[in-house]
């Protein structure tokens, strides 16, 4: 400080704790200089006027009026350009989100370091020039302290916008709730007695309230609308939906007397803009707005935060949007409950592509539909299609099923993917016999069956391992899953044909369910290519006849052991039990068979030829 006289100088201090303003002032008086403190902006612009001091050193939060607004103010509305502006920070943060332009010098403390701080203080007054002449002292004039007065009122203002506007975040992912909330702070803010919003989305959307329900609000909307037709001459008007905060027979028909806009008493459109032109807002009112501050200056201020907030509006009801049309397409293959389910766990928790896990594996067939479909009208099959299907996915959806794929009359449901559940294998049970119990109820009226042919099916059920995920190519992928256990349930399904049964199960879905079932043991059997054999089961959806059952069970049991003249005697007592049963007559026959040509090798388990 070289030629300053420090007893000269005159240092405003403002902070809001009073610890921190003793500390320092205590200091600086030491050294010579004259101080004064604050605890707020407000406080602090007071002395400001009445005391001139040379150096101004504030908290960067200064209540009130913050630290660099403040500084605004003295350098540009009071016009006190020689003043030196210190502003300390606390949290480096803050210098991210403040306008730190009129700052002479900015210096990060915390508040054990009055020392430092002090110190910086002081080394300051080397940036005046000095000799400084009385004449180099700021002047300070009534129109200063006026613009310095508005420019706080300014400050104040946005703060109450930014304050308002900040509730309107917690509506951004319901356009209709943020928009309605939107209108009543803009005719807030403004003083105003119309407000209308479009937002700039499909479809557009129109909020309004203020507006009389005649001619002459007709002819307001009128006018909103090509406003906002000159500020996005590119967009098209497919549909408009318009939304009133107010009821009409509420309103003064006065409020809105005329129908060309140059003749409203105050009008005032302004567009939001982000990336693109988000919407527009327009403003009207029956008696000329006044308003003490910088009208546009507000206007200004107020689009550019709100156009931030509506570019998340548009945003998420874009991707709401999207969503809700993925989910309705989704849905014709998958439960509700599965979509919600997948949507709230996210993709992490989903599973890695192409993960093992244990499914349930239904395949539905229709009985001789080839021959069906030779008789009859491609359209007339393929509208029956859609209709069985139509019924059949309802009910695979209904137990927790999706469908994986249709092939041809087939349908593939899994149990267990994308998303699992414990009773994987019950449910695809339920399924079935709901499957089953629907079919008198399909309408076949739109069909020709040939002679000696009705409309039935034949279901396949086994559970196990399987790998699942995304299969395909770079152009096309689908979820699926693959392996022995869908191979072995499209077996079982072609084996309800062989052995009579609508339902067969494998062991290992039985193993899953609880007592109750109507089940019967109908046989062991080795797949093509297999050497394990795997027990097959019938499931019906009313009870099988005890005497039947009795008879059939002892017969499997002596079969397996290999007493084939027993068990034949067995399946032929099951036989007379229930005529016309598939399954009995063909294992009396294989049992006769094995009598006369035994196996050579004997597990209880028949090797099938064909796949």
């Amino acid at each position: 400080m070289s030629q300053n006289n420090p007893s000269q100088e005159k240092i405003l201090l403002a902070d809001s704790s009073s610890l921190v303003l003793s500390i320092l002032k205590r200091i600086l008086e030491k050294e010579g200089f004259s101080v004064i403190t604050a605890t707020d902006g407000n406080m602090a612009l007071d002395l400001i006027k009445s005391e001139k001091p040379t150096c101004v050193a504030v908290n960067s939060k200064l209540p009130v009026i913050d630290g660099p607004s403040l500084c605004r103010i003295i350098k540009h509305g009071m016009k006190l350009k020689s003043t030196t502006c210190v502003v300390f920070c606390v949290d480096a943060r803050w210098r991210k989100s403040a306008d730190f332009s009129c700052v002479d010098i900015e210096i990060l403390a915390s508040e054990n370091e009055a020392e430092a701080l002090v110190s910086a203080i002081k080394d300051c007054f080397d940036l005046k020039v000095e000799n400084q002449t009385e004449e180099d002292l700021p002047v300070l004039d009534l129109s200063s302290v006026e613009y310095a007065t508005r420019a706080m009122e300014q400050n104040l203002h946005n703060f109450y916008i930014m304050e308002s506007l900040y509730k309107c975040g917690f509506y951004v992912n319901d356009i209709d709730a943020f928009s309605k909330k939107l209108i009543s702070i803009v005719k807030d803010v403004f003083s105003v007695d119309t407000v209308v919003l479009i937002v700039n989305s499909e479809p557009i959307q129109l909020y309004g309230t203020g507006i009389v329900d005649n001619e002459y609000g007709q002819a307001f909307l009128r006018v909103c609308l090509s406003d906002f037709r000159e500020v996005d001459e590119n967009r098209t008007f497919s549909k408009i939906e318009t939304h009133f905060l107010d009821e009409a027979e509420e309103l003064d028909e006065n409020q809105l007397r005329l129908s060309e806009k140059e003749s409203f008493s105050s009008y005032k459109c302004f567009p939001l803009i982000g990336e693109s032109l988000l919407g527009t807002i327009h403003i009207a009112s029956h008696e000329k707005m006044n308003c003490a501050l910088d009208m546009d200056e507000i206007i200004g201020f107020f689009s550019e935060k709100v156009s931030i907030f509506l570019s998340q509006v548009i945003y998420y009801k874009k991707s709401s949007q999207i969503e809700n049309r993925l989910r309705s397409a989704f849905s014709r293959f998958v439960p509700k409950e599965i979509i919600d389910e997948l949507a709230e766990v996210g993709d992490a928790d989903i599973g890695s592509t192409n993960e093992k896990r244990k499914v349930a594996v239904l395949i539905s067939d229709i009985r001789n539909f080839t021959t069906i479909s030779e008789v009859n009208q491609p359209e007339n099959v393929v509208s029956f299609l859609n209709g069985y299907f139509s019924r059949m996915v309802e009910v695979i959806k209904k137990h927790g099923g999706t469908i994986d794929k249709f092939m041809g009359d087939a349908v593939m449901a899994l149990f267990g993917a994308p998303v699992s559940y414990e009773d994987n294998a019950r449910r695809a049970v339920e399924a079935a016999l709901e499957m089953k119990s629907l079919i008198p109820e399909i309408s076949c009226e739109t069909l020709t069956f040939p002679e000696d042919t009705t409309f039935d099916i034949g279901i396949g059920i086994h559970y196990g391992e399987v790998i699942a995920g995304s299969i395909g190519c770079k152009e096309k992928t689908d979820y699926t899953v693959i392996g022995d256990t869908v191979n072995l349930a499209s077996r079982l399904e072609g084996l309800t044909k062989s052995y009579g049964a609508e339902i067969i199960i494998s062991g290992a879905v039985k193993n899953e369910l609880p007592k109750g079932y109507n089940l019967l043991h109908l046989d062991n059997v080795k797949v093509k290519g297999k050497t394990v054999g795997v027990e097959i089961y019938r499931v019906d959806v009313e009870e099988i006849d005890s005497s039947y059952k009795d008879s059939y069970t002892k017969a499997i049991g002596l079969y397996e052991s290999g007493a084939w003249n027993l068990a034949q005697s067995y399946f032929e007592k099951a036989l007379s039990q229930k005529p016309n049963d598939k399954s009995a007559f063909m294992m009396a026959q294989r049992c006769k068979n094995f009598i006369q040509n035994p196996p050579e090798t004997w597990d209880g388990a028949y090797s099938l030829t064909n796949k």
